[in-house]
């Protein structure tokens, strides 16, 4: 199982759909954590089809900032159990293999 995580800093950006793109292909992650999107749920589907993912639960952006998205391959069995605008927790079943994954945002505030 290959996860890969990585905070985009807005996926809108060619740059960045590029660079994405180029690591999905070199690393071939089965399982795929966003950060920063500064996108809505509707358009993370392109970019679930663009980098040939099978499912995909997105967390849409707070005004111009934020967004989740957690993607996975058909031979993983994600089931979400919770979420908020900073973490997607969710379940993750491998064939007979059961583990959970917590995908999470933090604010970049020092205090």
């Amino acid at each position: 199982m290959i996860v890969l995580c990585w905070n985009c800093r807005r996926l809108g950006n060619p740059r960045t759909v590029n660079a994405l793109k180029d690591l999905a292909s070199s690393y071939k992650p089965d399982f795929l954590f966003l950060m920063e999107t500064k996108a809505l749920s509707y358009s993370m589907e392109f970019f679930r089809s663009f980098l040939h993912f099978d499912g995909c639960f997105s967390v849409n952006r707070q005004g111009s900032g934020g967004g989740l998205s957690l993607m996975w391959k058909s031979h993983v069995s994600v089931s979400v159990v919770g979420f908020s605008s900073n973490f997607i927790d969710s379940v993750v079943l491998e064939g007979n293999v059961q583990w959970r994954f917590t995908g999470y945002y933090g604010f970049p505030e020092s205090q």
